[in-house]
């Protein structure tokens, strides 16, 4: 009967130690899938804080416009961004994720093995104990200007870069205008007019502006610079024509111009930057014409015909420097991102 009673204890006692050690382990388990729930939650947490500072960055107003964009400008035009600004940027505590004590987003500039412009964007973030990390790529420039092409037309680009091309030249007959020109570029605007005559006269332009029915020309205008932003959008009445004459001098000028309807060089032409023709291209036989920078032209370059060979370099030195008037001649999308 004793050894029945200490048997039956001895039994119960083995059945309460493992009971125990299982109570222990589920515990135990708990516990850790508790602190691993959490690491990863705060890990979320932490990449989520990380890619909220890069959506401020991007779409916030007061970085966007006030810190990163002329950061953006200075890069591209000098190719760096000292002495004017540092590659840091500091956000406003307000603005971040609660638990994140990291408010500066470190920058670098550099060109990839495309030879496209990126910024690479450095973003730490904490939650609790746990750090983040974020990397991200992003792209400056619009492609089409980085595509190293003299001439950008359908003749020229992929079916997917057409794409991109016709919604780009769309954009610009919406929204392009001249309100914000780096000093030193003088305005052209030939929106409420029917023609223009650009002349060449010397060291200077004489610019005529001319409505349909009338032999003389309403306004007249004279250029002392040869930097220039035309802007020859198509009015209510008719498409705009633009006529470059060099009188006894080749025209030699810099900048942007901008046509939607005609664009006609009659005579030498020499011509450094961005010229984009939303309309109809007209280079007349004889006419020595010299473009190093980018031509943006809806028209094949062949329909100029046989006995027209302008000489057209691409020149991102040319492109640069004006690049920055035109609306999404910056156009920032991500390349890649990566968390560490």
């Amino acid at each position: 009967m004793n050894n029945e009673k200490g048997f039956i204890t001895l039994t119960l006692l083995m059945v309460v130690a493992v009971i125990s050690i299982v109570a222990v382990y589920l515990l135990g388990s708990l516990e850790l899938n508790s602190i691993v729930n959490n690491a990863a939650e705060d890990s979320l947490q932490a990449y989520y804080s990380a890619e909220s500072k890069l959506y401020l960055l991007i779409n916030m107003d007061e970085y966007y416009y006030n810190q990163l964009l002329p950061r953006i400008k200075r890069y591209i035009k000098y190719g760096r961004i000292t002495p004017d600004y540092d590659n840091k940027i500091i956000l406003d505590e307000k603005d971040l994720i609660e638990d994140d004590k990291y408010n500066i987003v470190n920058l670098n500039f550099l060109i990839d093995e495309n030879n496209r412009r990126v910024l690479e964007v450095k973003i730490d973030s904490s939650r609790r104990i746990i750090s983040k990390q974020l990397i991200a790529e992003l792209y400056l420039i619009n492609e089409i200007f980085e595509l190293g092409m003299p001439v950008v037309s359908h003749d020229t680009l992929t079916q997917d870069q057409r794409f991109e091309f016709d919604n780009y030249m769309e954009y610009l007959e919406r929204e392009i205008y001249t309100a914000e020109l780096d000093e030193g570029i003088t305005g052209v605007y030939g929106s409420d007019y029917d023609e223009i005559d650009i002349v060449g006269e010397g060291n200077s332009l004489r610019v005529d502006y001319y409505r349909s029915g009338l032999s003389n020309p309403i306004k007249e205008e004279i250029i002392i610079n040869n930097k220039i932003f035309l802007l020859g959008k198509n009015n209510k009445n008719c498409d705009i024509k633009v006529n470059f004459v060099s009188g006894f001098d080749r025209i030699s000028l810099e900048g942007i111009l901008y046509v939607e309807g005609g664009l006609y060089i009659y005579d030498d032409f020499n011509f450094k930057g961005i010229i984009i023709v939303n309309g109809e291209l007209n280079i007349y036989p004889g006419a020595n014409v010299n473009i190093n920078g980018i031509l943006l032209t809806r028209e094949s370059i062949e329909q100029l015909g046989d006995d027209v060979d302008p000489v057209i370099n691409y020149d991102f030195l040319e492109v640069k420097k004006y690049g920055a008037c035109l609306p999404k001649f910056i156009d920032i999308r991500v390349k890649k991102i990566i968390s560490n």
